[in-house]
C-alpha cells in the first residue's frame, strides 16, 4: 500500500471526506498535507492523548535501530523531571535538544552547555545515552550527526519525541530536502514514514501529546499565539510591594514580598504580561474573563517558597524566573503541571 511521503499515512483514492484521500495513484502527497503545506488548511487536524499508546507501541516494532529523541529547549531543561527518556531505556538513544536559538540572546554557549549538563544529571549512569545541541542555522549538525551514526554502525534511524519537538524538520534538514510535511501543529506526521537516504533508513513517527502542557488543550488555530517561535526577549520586572502578573487566561504569578524581588518572563514576545497589584489580581480576572482570546480556566494554585532565585516551567509556553526571598502562587489550569529547578538563567 503506498503511503503518503509527507505524513507517512496510506494513501486510498474513493472517499475525499477520509484520511489519505489523494486523486489517483500518480500523487505521492495526500490531500490533508497538500492543502496544509499550500493553504495553511488544519481543518483536518485533531488531538487526541490516546494514539499516545499506539504510537508507543510502533516502537517496538523497529529493532537494531539508533532512537533519536528530540525535545525542543524548554522542555530539555526540565528532562530530569520527565519520563519521555524512560520510553528508551534499552535503546541506544541520541538525545537532540532542538531550537536552542529560541533561548535569550545574552546566553553564552559556555551557559548553554552548562544548564544541559545540569538538566542531563539523572541519566549520567546511562552508557546508551548521547546529546547534541542544535539550532535552525547550525551548519555543522549533519557532519557531526552522520559521523556519529558511522561511528556507532547505525543505518536505520528512528526520530521520536513529543508533538511540535521538529522531528519531521530535522529529518528534512539531515536529507536537504522537503519531503516530509512540517508545521508547528500538532499532528503532522500521521503514521510511521520511512525515508531511504544515501544508504540509511530515516523513521519519522507521530509526535506524542504531552497531557501536562498547553499545546494539547488550545485550539490550534491559536498555537502560533502562544509557542515560541523567535529568539525569546525578556520581560523583566522589579518589585517592592506584593503584585500579581497576568498572561491572558494561560496563567497568573502572584508574589508576595516583604523587601525586594524580581521576577523575568520568557514567552512568546507577542504575549502580553498585564501587571497589577496583587490585591486587585482577582478582580482583573474577572472582569476579562470572557475576552482573553486564549485561555485555561479556571485556576488552581500552586505555592512555593522561592530563596535567593527558582525558575519555573510551563509545557509549550515558556518559563519564569523569580529571584529575591519571596512567596510564589503560580495559578494555572489543573491539567497543567508547573516545573520548577534551580537552573540560573
Amino acid at each position: 500500500m503506498k503511503k503518503c511521503r509527507g505524513c507517512g499515512v496510506e494513501l486510498q483514492y474513493t472517499d475525499k471526506n477520509s484520511l489519505g484521500y489523494a486523486p489517483d495513484e500518480s500523487f505521492d502527497y495526500c490531500q490533508r498535507c497538500f492543502r496544509l503545506s499550500h493553504y495553511g488548511d488544519i481543518s483536518n487536524f485533531t488531538k487526541d492523548i490516546s494514539e499516545n499508546q499506539k504510537v508507543i507501541e510502533s516502537y517496538k516494532t523497529i529493532n537494531n535501530a539508533l532512537y533519536v529523541v528530540i525535545v525542543d529547549c524548554f522542555d530539555g531543561l526540565i528532562i530530569n523531571e520527565d519520563h519521555l527518556l524512560d520510553y528508551f531505556a534499552d535503546k541506544e538513544v541520541l538525545l537532540v535538544i532542538n531550537k536552542i536559538d529560541l533561548l535569550p540572546k545574552n546566553i553564552t554557549e559556555e551557559k548553554i552547555n552548562e544548564m544541559y549538563a545540569k538538566a542531563l544529571s539523572r541519566f549520567n549512569t546511562r552508557t546508551n545515552l548521547n546529546c547534541f545541541l542544535t539550532y535552525r542555522k547550525d551548519y555543522t549538525f549533519n557532519d557531526m550527526f552522520y559521523d556519529f551514526l558511522d561511528e556507532k554502525g547505525y543505518k536505520k534511524v528512528v526520530f521520536v519525541g513529543r508533538v511540535n519537538a521538529g522531528k519531521s524538520t530535522l529529518i528534512n534538514k539531515l536529507t536537504k530536502d522537503e519531503v516530509l510535511t512540517t508545521s508547528i501543529y500538532p499532528g503532522t506526521t500521521m503514521a510511521l514514514n520511512e525515508l531511504k537516504f544515501n544508504g540509511y533508513t530515516f523513521i519519522d513517527t507521530p509526535g506524542l501529546l504531552d497531557e501536562e502542557s498547553y499545546i494539547s488543550y488550545i485550539d490550534n488555530k491559536l498555537i502560533k499565539d502562544i509557542l515560541p517561535l523567535k529568539t525569546m526577549k525578556a520581560s523583566s520586572f522589579q518589585l517592592h510591594e506584593d503584585q500579581s502578573y497576568s498572561v491572558e487566561g494561560l496563567f497568573a504569578l502572584d508574589i508576595v514580598t516583604n523587601k525586594k524581588a524580581s521576577v523575568v518572563f520568557f514567552v512568546n514576545n507577542n504575549l502580553p504580561v498585564h501587571r497589577s497589584k496583587l490585591s486587585n489580581a482577582k478582580k482583573y480576572l474577572e472582569n476579562n474573563a470572557d475576552s482573553f482570546k486564549l485561555k485555561m480556566l479556571p485556576f488552581k494554585s500552586n505555592w512555593y517558597e522561592v530563596q535567593g532565585y527558582k525558575t519555573f516551567y510551563l509545557k509549550g509556553l515558556g518559563m519564569f524566573k523569580v529571584s529575591g526571598n519571596c512567596k510564589v502562587n503560580i495559578r494555572v489550569n489543573d491539567k497543567i503541571k508547573v516545573y520548577m529547578n534551580e537552573v540560573n538563567i
